[in-house]
């Protein structure tokens, strides 16, 4: 999160100083963050609004554009960036554990080789500028999401596993 909003503080005067960030969750770095925006005075483009719920989280999703999740922790595959796929959000991310299953590069999004600073200011820059690379990643994320890992896919699929082993 720190480096996502270390790269928005260095857009002056780009396109994309127009467009809001939103940093959700209560991990370890919430406390961080929000005091890096306080001390940048960037509380006009991002809020740091801890963990969302129920009605409030999907109309995050849906009123987003781009979901950003730049990391390397080797995890599974989050459900937030299922989550923002089937919202149709385009994404920036990197190939981290279970991501490299799920997330194609310029197909889904921009995936990063680093997290850093400028990719990310390179990333956000290239999804918020070029429209129709972003309304195309929108809608790959939000076909892929729906194709294949909605709960009625993911339990054919199971079912047609047990019924082969059995």
């Amino acid at each position: 999160a720190l480096e996502l909003i270390e790269a928005f503080s260095q857009d002056e005067g780009s396109i994309w100083t127009e467009w809001k960030l939103i940093i959700a969750g209560d991990g370890v770095e919430r406390q961080s963050a929000t005091q890096l925006v306080k001390r940048l005075n960037l509380e006009d483009r991002i809020a740091v609004v801890g963990e969302i719920t129920g009605q409030v989280k999907i109309d995050t999703f849906a009123s987003a554009s781009i979901f950003a999740l730049p990391t390397f922790d080797d995890e599974g595959l989050p459900i937030s960036v299922l989550e923002a796929m089937a919202a149709g959000c385009a994404l920036l991310t990197t190939m981290a554990g279970g991501l490299a299953e799920a997330v194609t590069d310029q197909v889904h999004g921009v995936v990063m080789d680093s997290v850093s600073g400028e990719a990310i200011k390179d990333g956000i820059g290239r999804l918020a500028n070029e429209d129709e690379f972003r309304n195309q990643c929108q809608r790959n994320s939000h076909e892929t999401a729906w194709n294949y890992y909605a709960s009625s896919v993911i339990i054919g699929r199971f079912q047609q596993m047990l019924e082969d082993l059995g």
